[in-house]
């Protein structure tokens, strides 16, 4: 399996700083970029939540979104079971409203250190993660499926992932013998400068995967109806956002002279073919 490499940032990514991150050599040519659903900080007088219009701009760039949840990420008192219900329905709401891809993960961060906490705490932290488990196992809670995902430090995801198998972890530092991450963080290099694109710069953290699954997704918006473009072999959507198309073959009708679906008429089948990078809804 490959490496995928790219980034998550609390940074909003307006165009100027997207065309940062995509100029910047330390990714690879299909990357993906770690975004917050909602605040990330109760304390932080700036939020950076993503929106609706940033998740389009990415997607427009077929560059995949990693969805993070943090309001309070490193106090401890905070991770109790009430929490943990607020915060997944919280999370869930912000998935569906940026139009999150369904069965995707959304890493919950606890940025916190297992080794340093007291038997009660980590019995608190784990029914945090319970509780959030069982509000994305109802299907009337969590309509789209979004799947179970924690990030914080590398021993904290392996303590969690005993408990939850299951769990998508995002690993950050200190990384500890944790060897199973979905994503990893890496440190920066002595000397390493976020990346910087005429004089726009924009501070990341810079990530890894070797999973074929780690949660990434876009958004691409097709019409309910297919198009008839005199193509013998198949129809088209059109995305409202990145301008591609999507194909399916016709469906013809009991005399193979008219596609059922779009209304072409003509000997269907033939030689005339779509293109093979077709994105998906």
């Amino acid at each position: 399996m490959s490496t995928t490499k790219g980034y998550d940032t609390l940074i909003k990514l307006t165009t100027e700083k997207l065309n940062v991150l995509i100029a910047d050599s330390r990714h690879t040519p299909k990357f993906f970029v770690g975004r917050y659903l909602t605040r990330a900080h109760v304390t932080n007088p700036a939020p950076k939540e993503m929106t609706l219009s940033e998740v389009k701009r990415i997607s427009a760039q077929f560059i995949d979104i990693v969805s993070i949840f943090e309001n309070i990420g490193s106090d401890i008192d905070y991770f109790t079971e009430t929490q943990g219900e607020t915060d997944a329905l919280e999370a869930i709401d912000a998935a569906n409203s940026l139009m999150q891809t369904t069965y995707t993960p959304i890493y919950f961060a606890a940025e916190v250190v297992v080794g340093k906490l007291t038997s009660a705490q980590k019995t608190s932290l784990r029914a945090y993660f319970n509780k959030i488990s069982t509000v994305l196992s109802n299907a009337s809670q969590n309509p789209r499926h979004y799947k179970l995902g924690m990030y914080g430090p590398g021993n904290t995801c392996n303590y969690l992932k005993g408990y939850f198998p299951g769990l998508f972890t995002m690993s950050g530092n200190p990384q500890g013998n944790y060897s199973t991450w979905t994503i990893k963080q890496r440190p920066k290099a002595t000397n390493e400068q976020h990346p910087t694109l005429n004089g726009v710069t924009v501070q990341v953290d810079f990530d890894e995967t070797n999973a074929s699954n780690y949660g990434g997704w876009q958004y691409h918006s097709f019409p309910s109806t297919w198009e008839n473009y005199g193509n013998a072999v198949r129809h088209r959507k059109e995305c409202s956002i990145c301008h591609n198309y999507k194909y399916e073959n016709h469906v013809p009708d009991s005399t193979g002279t008219r596609c059922t679906v779009c209304g072409f008429q003509g000997i269907i089948g033939g030689t005339q073919e779509a293109p093979d990078d077709e994105p998906t809804e």
